[in-house]
């Protein structure tokens, strides 16, 4: 079965533009489209419970039906099970989904309920292939554009790092060259999961650690590098809250994520080279060091300030303490 494997890059549209002349300069010009993509699903959201995404997309005047699913997020990596065909007009056909074992898992989700259009995206996608050393190749995409609901409106502004041959660290190879020339940061969600939170399908709220992914059968490198993927994930899922400052649990969070990635190589430390380890874990120290202020203010304002305003409710230089400490806290 088909397996898609594409790192995702988040990137302002300046830079977004830059890049993609840059990238594609020295070589064929990049294929240019327009794709609309509308996904479905049951009133009750079932195939994206069930881990899988079915999409109709125009393409050159053509409708193709994709089905993706059975896939894992790693440090940013996607690495998703996929099947397309061709269908005569923009209504899913499961009969169409050539893969036996996803058109069972979509029959099995869906059941006697109707599908129905979630959400969609229309963007213009740029597309290059480089080739980073003999053997490998990775198409570029250059995607701009938005995600559309009844009700909302996101934009689309990212490159798609797609694995078409060669050894998957080459992807984060060239990631790396793209960030030396612009501010990309890895983005963990796909397109789907940021179309059903957009629906409002997916419940929003700070993230806690998810269940280990240490297994009895695993060795002990691959069980560290278990560990160190929960915690990035864990990392990654409170980013954007505590950027928008939506609660200071995102912060929190984010805090324990970096002491479980520390403990992991404290734990593993007699089986990790240091000159490996060390850049690492130096950035990890960077960022707790950089995150600590503002959740020293945020442990003060809630365990300190807030009970003793409770308190004395209207005391006005309480009020004026808690204002300053809240504008400290911002600019910590």
């Amino acid at each position: 079965m088909p397996t898609e494997i594409e790192l995702k890059l988040a990137v302002t549209p300046r830079d977004l533009e830059r890049l993609a002349r840059e990238c594609c300069a020295a070589l064929a010009p990049p294929a240019t489209e327009e794709l609309t993509t509308e996904y479905y699903d049951t009133a009750r959201h079932a195939l994206w419970r069930a881990g899988l995404a079915l999409r109709l997309r125009r393409k050159d005047g053509k409708w193709w039906q994709g089905v993706k699913g059975g896939g894992t997020v790693e440090a940013g990596l996607h690495r998703r099970l996929e099947s397309e065909a061709r269908v005569p007009r923009p209504v899913p056909d499961l009969a169409r989904i050539a893969e036996p074992g996803l058109a069972a898992q979509v029959r099995r989700a869906v059941g006697r309920a109707a599908l129905e259009p979630q959400f969609r995206t229309e963007l213009t996608r740029r597309t290059c292939r480089v080739s980073p050393a003999p053997g490998s190749v990775v198409a570029l995409c250059f995607d701009r554009g938005s995600l559309r609901t009844s009700a909302h409106r996101q934009p689309i502004c990212e490159i798609e790092l797609e694995l078409e041959g060669g050894p998957e660290w080459r992807l984060y190879e060239l990631a790396l060259e793209l960030e030396g020339k612009a501010r990309v940061r890895v983005e963990q969600r796909s397109k789907a999961e940021r179309g059903y939170a957009l629906a409002g399908a997916l419940r929003s709220g700070p993230s806690k650690a998810p269940p280990s992914a240490v297994r009895e059968p695993m060795s002990s490198l691959a069980a560290f590098r278990a560990i160190c993927f929960g915690c990035l994930a864990h990392l990654e899922a409170n980013r954007e809250g505590t950027l928008a400052d939506r609660d200071e649990e995102y912060l929190h969070q984010m805090r324990v994520a970096l002491r479980r990635l520390r403990s992991a190589f404290s734990v593993f430390s007699r089986l990790l080279p240091k000159p490996a380890t060390e850049p690492p874990l130096e950035e990890i120290r960077w960022l707790s060091r950089a995150l600590g202020p503002a959740r020293d203010w945020d442990v003060f304002l809630a365990a300190r300030l807030e009970p003793l305003l409770a308190r004395h409710p209207g005391h006005a230089g309480l009020g004026a303490l808690q204002r300053a400490c809240r504008r400290e806290r911002d600019t910590a």
